[in-house]
């Protein structure tokens, strides 16, 4: 297995982690080591290579801050002594797996190196009988002994046990760095191997360095890996076809559109060509290409997770482009209409079309003097003189100025006035109120 044969062996040639490995370095260079350590994170991160290196470093004759020089008799044997106890917690959950191998391992002095170290791997599978009896090692181990605990699920570890140790996070490798490592692994061991198929690897492996070297190795089988293969053989897709997809988009080209979906599907399934275009639109809209693809990813996040068919996501992708395709016509109508009405050009009303020609300055400033009378004459100001010109004449200025459909409106002799009904106002006679008094119907006590 390539990723058992490529395992690194120093912190050199660890990838990622630099504040981690900065931490070690400054351990191993002065020789002073935690009772214990919980390294949790990302599947084929590091987590158990490094405790190997750590380890092996802690009982090396000549070590170094870069981990041990794996010449000494201390290295060769470090693997195979009996003072290096490594567990699998996945296949030794019980709490006798615990006590056998750790508890009793730590009653006895180290018989053929310098400390004891106690490895167990996806500590998290313990059962919690095992983990209370590992907690009082843990707590208080002998000065000779180092304990490693390892986990890809770090809530499950009790918080009892994780507060007893140096706790070390190791995030998932960056792509570039697994890009490095494929292509240098590739190297070692004479696989010919396409840059794309290289950046393939690296990213279907999501941080895992361990899985991208698996793929490598299984796709090294056939010759030649080239991107088609690995997307083929991992049921990913092709990164070619998602392009297509984004440029039929951008282009409101349909065609290319479904034609990158088909091309996509035969490989791979509905959600990944989801989480795949979402991905590359992040990277679009990182770099400001100029193109709004926020109604995209609406789109595409209202079907992501559900259990949609090949036709939904072209009805998806064909709506959001019609929208987005109007809209732009419409942007682009109304950014031609205020070019057109700057450079002073006609607009026909009854066409609704833009007339080219230029209007003549003598037209222009006429119409720029009409419409400066009629707001001053609505504002009660002084008016321009009135144009004195005959009907011929004013209509020989509207054709010349583009205005070929203006006529004069006949007057209809047939046609009777229309009388105006005038309505009368009718005056309201008050009466007069008469003065109130202590007597009513007589005007005073007298005329009783």
């Amino acid at each position: 297995m390539l990723y058992n044969e490529d395992r690194p062996l120093s912190l050199d040639e660890l990838r990622g982690h630099e504040i981690n490995k900065q931490i070690f370095r400054s351990q191993l260079k002065n020789q002073k080591f935690g009772h214990a350590y919980l390294f949790a994170g990302h599947h084929g991160s590091g987590k158990t290579t490094v405790a190997r290196i750590f380890g092996r470093a802690a009982v090396c004759e000549h070590p170094t801050e870069n981990g041990p020089c794996m010449e000494c008799e201390a290295c060769k044997r470090f693997g195979s002594s009996i003072d290096f106890v490594e567990i699998d917690a996945a296949s030794n959950t019980g709490v006798d797996a615990i006590r056998d191998k750790v508890i009793e391992a730590v009653k006895y002095k180290p018989a053929e190196l310098k400390k004891k170290i106690i490895l167990i791997d996806e500590v998290h599978m313990l059962s919690t009988s095992a983990f209370n009896a590992l907690l009082k090692t843990v707590e208080e181990p002998p000065e000779n002994v180092i304990i490693f605990l390892c986990t890809t699920e770090l809530n499950k570890v009790p918080k009892t046990i994780v507060s007893r140790c140096q706790k070390f996070i190791f995030e998932g490798i960056p792509q570039n760095e697994i890009e490095d490592g494929v292509f240098d692994s590739a190297k070692k061991h004479g696989i010919d191997i396409e840059p794309d198929a290289v950046r393939l690897i690296a990213k279907i492996a999501d941080g895992s360095m361990r899985d991208a070297l698996s793929l490598l190795e299984q796709a090294s089988s056939s010759g030649t890996v080239t991107e088609s293969m690995v997307a083929e053989m991992t049921g990913y897709g092709s990164a070619i076809a998602v392009e297509s997809i984004l440029d039929g988009y951008v282009n409101a080209d349909y065609d290319l559109m479904f034609q990158g979906v088909e091309e996509f599907l035969r490989t791979s399934s509905v959600n990944t060509l989801i989480e795949a275009l979402m991905e590359k639109l992040i990277d679009r809209i990182v770099t400001h290409d100029g193109v709004d693809y926020i109604p995209l990813v609406n789109g595409l996040s209202e079907i992501k997770g559900k259990n949609v068919s090949q036709a939904a996501i072209k009805v998806v992708l064909y709506k959001v482009g019609c929208e987005e395709s109007k809209i732009a016509a419409l942007e682009k109508r109304v950014s031609e209409l205020e070019e057109a009405l700057k450079n002073g050009v006609v607009i026909s009303s009854d066409s609704a079309e833009v007339v080219t020609e230029d209007v003549p300055s003598k037209v222009a400033n006429e119409g720029v003097n009409d419409v400066s009378g009629a707001e001053s004459e609505a504002k009660g100001t002084n008016t321009p003189d009135k144009d004195e010109r005959s009907e011929d004449e004013l209509l020989e200025a509207l054709n010349a100025a583009g205005f070929s459909d203006v006529t004069v409106a006949e007057e209809n002799p047939f046609e009777e006035p229309v009388e105006v009904p005038v309505v009368k106002e009718e005056k309201v006679v008050e009466k007069k109120k008469e003065p109130e008094t202590k007597f009513p119907g007589f005007s005073s006590p007298w005329d009783w």
